[in-house]
Order: C-alpha cells, then sequence, then structure tokens
C-alpha cells in the first residue's frame, strides 16, 4: 500500500492523464446557472459561456462541501497509509476551509489516518504543479511529511501571470470592481494579472492583444533562473488558437523541460471569461526529475 494518497479540487486543472497517472483525487467544485448545479469538469467551454450568456442571474460557483471532501478522504484511506489534500489559495475560495472542517470529521471517524490540507496559495495550473511535486514524491515512496515538503517547496517556486480579453466575468463574479470592468471596456485595456502568495495583483495595463502576450513572456523571463530548464504551463479561456501560438512562441524563445496547454475549468472560466491566455512556470531544481517534454 502507498504512503501517501494526494487530494486536490478541480481548480488544480491537471490534465486527466496526468491525474490518473499519479494517482491523483479531484473534487469536483460546482458551477450554478440559474436552478441547475454542474460539477466542474461537465461542461465544456463552448457549452458554459451559452450558458452563462442565456442565464436568467449570472452564474456562481461553490466550493465543495465538507461532506464531499470527507468522502474523498475516506475513500483516499482505503489505498494508503496517510492522506494529503491540497487546495487552491484559501484568499481566493473557501475550498480550503471546506477540506479542513472535512479532515476534522474524518478524524473521529479513522483517528489513526495521519490527514494533512495544505493551502497552495496558489491557483489553476501553478495549483497544479504543487499537486503534482506532492504526487511525484508519494509515488517515490515518500511518507506524508516528505510529500508535503516537496508541496511546499513549489509553492515557494511556482508563478501565475494572465491576461484577460474582458474584466466584464470578473466584475461579474464580484472580483472586481463595475468601474474597474467600464473603463477597461471603454479604453480597451488589455489587463495583465498576477497571482502571488498574497493575492492577485495587476501587473499592467495595455492595449492590444498582442502587447499584453508579450508582458506575458517578459514576465516569465524575468522570473526564470537564467541557465535553468523551465516548466511552463500554457492556461487559456476558449482560447486555443491564441494558447497554440504563444506555446509555439515558447519552444523558440525558452530552454524547455515541459511545456504544457491547459485549458481553464468551468469554474476557473467563469471567472476570467473567455479569452483568458496565461502562463504557469518555474525553474526546474524542486522538481528536477520532470521528464523533459516539449
Amino acid at each position: 500500500m502507498p504512503k501517501v494518497a494526494v487530494v486536490s479540487d478541480s481548480s488544480c486543472c491537471l490534465p486527466t492523464d496526468m491525474r490518473k497517472e499519479l494517482g491523483v483525487t479531484v473534487v469536483p467544485i460546482s458551477v450554478h446557472i440559474d436552478r441547475t448545479v454542474f460539477k466542474d469538469g461537465s461542461l465544456d467551454a463552448e457549452s458554459l459561456f451559452e450558458r452563462a450568456a442565456a442565464a436568467r442571474t449570472f452564474p456562481t460557483t461553490a466550493a465543495p462541501s465538507p461532506g464531499a471532501f470527507a468522502t474523498a478522504f475516506r475513500a483516499a484511506a482505503k489505498t494508503a497509509e496517510s492522506v494529503l489534500c491540497i487546495t487552491l489559495s484559501s484568499r481566493i475560495s473557501g475550498t480550503f476551509d471546506a477540506a479542513v472542517k472535512a479532515a476534522e470529521v474524518v478524524r473521529l471517524d479513522l483517528p489513526d489516518l495521519p490527514l494533512r490540507v495544505m493551502d497552495s496559495r496558489s491557483l489553476a495550473i501553478a495549483e497544479g504543479f504543487v499537486v503534482r511535486s506532492a504526487a511525484r514524491a508519494a509515488s517515490q515512496g515518500a511518507d506524508l511529511a516528505a510529500a508535503a515538503t516537496a508541496a511546499a517547496g513549489m509553492i515557494d517556486r511556482v508563478h501565475l501571470v494572465g491576461t484577460l480579453d474582458t474584466m466584464r466575468y470578473l466584475a461579474k463574479s464580484g472580483r472586481a470592481p463595475w468601474i474597474v470592468h467600464w473603463v477597461s471596456s471603454a479604453l480597451q485595456i488589455k489587463p495583465v494579472l498576477v497571482a502571488q502568495q498574497d493575492g492577485i495583483r495587476m501587473l499592467a495595463r495595455v492595449r492590444t492583444r498582442g502587447k499584453a502576450v508579450e508582458r506575458l513572456i517578459m514576465y516569465a523571463r524575468r522570473l526564470l533562473a537564467p541557465g535553468q530548464v523551465a516548466h511552463i504551463a500554457v492556461m487559456h479561456s476558449a482560447a486555443r488558437e491564441e494558447a497554440e501560438a504563444l506555446a509555439e512562441r515558447l519552444r523558440r524563445d525558452f530552454d524547455l523541460g515541459e511545456l504544457l496547454v491547459t485549458e481553464f475549468t468551468p469554474v476557473m472560466g467563469l471567472h476570467t471569461g473567455p479569452g483568458f491566455l496565461g502562463l504557469a512556470f518555474y525553474s526546474e531544481g524542486s522538481d528536477g526529475n520532470a521528464e523533459r517534454k516539449v
């Protein structure tokens, strides 16, 4: 029996084949459209935005319930000696709190089960890289403490930057003032945002999509360690062609150990809107045994 089972939430955006290979259990976040609840991943991007446009009220998202996490923890306990749960940032979602409450309940039923809940302090595939570090360590025989240490190491290394094509969805979700959306729309401004451990901040405001993409690349070039192999994921929301074009640019400009192209889940896409384009990246070191995949 493995020493550690890794559990996360659907915000991590890890490709399905990678999750299966590493044995990561994913608890889905929910999307509420009018009176219908959809589990994250049950809608593709096109269907999501069509339903959002036709909805009587703007859709909302909800963190997994403590019960959903508790079910995942109990199932994981049957396959491993301990359980490590890693969630998206507690500054953005109540998912971490739900997982903590679930752990308290499960410990009453399974007092001898080593169970730890960690805040990734990130989101999307940046969170996914943290989850993957823990899962890779677990697959190599690490115990709970060592797997958590591997995750913590990635938290300190991974970066995330992205640009929005519109701020309407971010404003609708309540995560940006409407005045910001109005000004951005009126001036055709493309905001470039950075997700850091203490929250999300504005990196730049540019006038064109091309300039926004250049700022993404500049930001990655500035933070990636010189002379070290880079691991990069291109993220998008209903913008696959642009994502593939950006990936091709990265192949030319960086020494890559890995390059992924991932689409946001409905939960993530609902907050960014269609046209989001971003990068999550880190320099090889904390995950130095990663295979070269370009």
